[in-house]
């Protein structure tokens, strides 16, 4: 309860789930009786995806293995919001996952996180956007395009997506647009026509003109 208390601190949207695998961060007990069997499933579940798992204890010698991070009881606000911050802010290569996508947020993220350094125009133009997304659907291409800060939206869009508050689906009108663009390119070029006739028509237009 102190872990779900702590995490009401923060501006993230949390879910709980009951099942163990429906979930992505995992907070056990480490006097829990189940440990061993909850160890290996955590393995388990960490070889299909991305989980992290956390274990709460007095003493370090809860730790049975390294998949779990310990946190020591009491705990401390600010080492498990390091912790939740570096494992959501993981360095992929974003276009490759939005690329062909088009992206709307359910609700507000913590915009104060980003653009710390940012001049005043790039931290408003990251508010409008924002704005902008929570009441419209936009395509990714669009969204990376028009801002200053592609790496910053970038990064935005990759914490909405792991706390759950982005909403993201194809691209259907890009998609169409490529398929249109493919079929002109697979149509045949226009053969010269040998018809004589045809030629001497143009020639008599040309004339004309002269």
């Amino acid at each position: 309860m102190a872990f779900k208390s702590l995490l009401s601190l923060r501006s993230d949207l949390w879910k709980w789930q009951t099942q163990p695998e429906s979930a992505i961060w995992w907070v056990v007990d480490g006097a829990c009786e189940e440990l061993h069997l909850l160890t290996q499933a955590l393995q388990r579940e960490k070889a299909l995806g991305v989980t992290h798992g956390a274990l709460l204890g007095k003493e370090w010698n809860a730790v049975e293995n390294s998949i779990w991070t310990f946190f020591k009881v009491p705990l401390q606000t600010n080492q498990i919001f390091q912790w939740i911050d570096a494992n959501t802010r993981v360095c992929v290569p974003i276009s490759t996952a939005f690329a062909g996508q088009r992206v709307r947020l359910k609700r507000w993220p913590n915009i104060s996180n980003y653009g710390r350094n940012a001049s005043t125009t790039d931290r408003i133009q990251i508010a409008e956007t924002c704005g902008r997304l929570l009441m419209q659907w936009m395509s990714y291409e669009e969204l990376i395009g028009n801002a200053s800060d592609p790496a910053t939206m970038e990064l935005l869009l990759h914490d909405a997506m792991a706390h759950g508050i982005l909403a993201v689906e194809p691209d259907l009108t890009a998609a169409a647009q490529l398929g249109s663009q493919s079929a002109k390119k697979q149509q045949p070029l226009a053969q010269p026509s040998d018809d004589r006739s045809g030629w001497s028509l143009v020639r008599r237009l040309i004339q004309k003109f002269k």
